[in-house]
């Protein structure tokens, strides 16, 4: 699985490699007490590891970027995934006209007798859903 992410400001691509904490401590001279006394501030911070086209690995903050395609499906096509009608509705079954059998409702085709059902939109919702199907089974 490929995801691709763009740099808010410079708008280069990059390959998502992943995501995770990185901790920080800074230790800087204090304005009373100079390095007697120094300012100290530590703590976490969200960072992400990203690929470039040569294969360096660089790390950013998440806020810098910005996902654009997953799979080489562009973002504003998976768009639907996030409407939580359709979310509700994952695995539901249909019956098929031509043979009786019990289809989801994302099938393209029936498994029994292989009528073949015809919707654009259908098409795509099916695509989606296979694959999240076949990642999940990964997992």
């Amino acid at each position: 699985m490929a995801v691709i992410v763009r740099h808010k400001k410079t708008l280069k691509k990059f390959i998502f490699l992943g995501a995770g904490y990185g901790t920080y401590k800074a230790t800087r001279p204090s304005f009373i007490g100079g390095n007697l006394f120094p300012d100290e501030e530590e703590g976490e911070t969200r960072i992400v590891a990203v690929c470039d086209k040569d294969g360096n690995i660089i790390w950013f903050s998440p806020d810098k970027l910005r996902v654009i395609e997953v799979d080489g499906v562009k973002l504003e096509n998976l768009k639907h995934l996030f409407d939580e009608e359709k979310e509700k509705n994952v695995g539901l079954l249909e019956t098929c006209p031509a043979c009786g059998a019990q289809v989801s409702i994302y099938e393209k085709k029936c498994p029994d007798c292989g009528i073949t059902f015809v919707d654009s939109e259908y098409d795509k919702i099916s695509q989606i859903a296979k694959q999240r199907n076949r990642s999940k089974s990964n997992k």
